[in-house]
């Protein structure tokens, strides 16, 4: 398939015959943002990569404490989707952390968990975590979505 120009008219105009428009092109030539999702449940974390990536973001899946530190710190990503119960070091342990290192604590968190309402209701007043933030499990797709999008400036 090849890049066709066109002089059709008075103006040049550009795109993939019958395929996508030159905007829509251009759209996905622009970096795709990339969200780190840290959560232990294998189901889980495949049904967020898989609306994260349908809504047109790149992910990285992580599924313990430890490696979702290590890997904010090396793959820099836009935003972070974290469960709060993970093994090798708690979701909360991995927010404090991220929140206070120079090159983490300015990329947003959003929660992601099954803990309940009082536990993470007491968290998220500690850490001045906006309820926006803040999702229990089973997440409403769409209301989650449309965060994502608005946090990382899509919408």
């Amino acid at each position: 398939m090849g890049f066709l120009y066109t002089t059709e008219g008075s103006g040049w105009s550009c795109g993939f015959p019958g395929k996508i428009s030159a905007a829509e092109f251009w759209t996905m030539m622009e970096r795709k943002k990339k969200i780190l999702i840290v959560d232990d449940d294998p189901s889980v974390n495949e049904l967020m990569k898989e609306v994260l990536e349908d809504a047109g973001y790149e992910t990285v899946s992580v599924f313990d404490g430890l490696q979702g530190v290590q890997f904010a710190q090396s793959v820099s990503p836009d935003l972070i989707l974290l469960d709060i119960n993970l093994p090798a070091g708690s979701g909360e342990n991995v927010y404090t952390r991220l929140k206070t290192m120079l090159t983490t604590k300015k990329i947003p968190v959003v929660i992601m968990t099954g803990e309940s309402p009082d536990r993470i209701r007491k968290f998220a007043l500690e850490k001045n975590i906006d309820q926006k933030d803040i999702y229990l499990k089973p997440v409403n797709i769409t209301r989650f979505v449309k965060r994502i999008g608005e946090i990382l400036g899509d919408l």
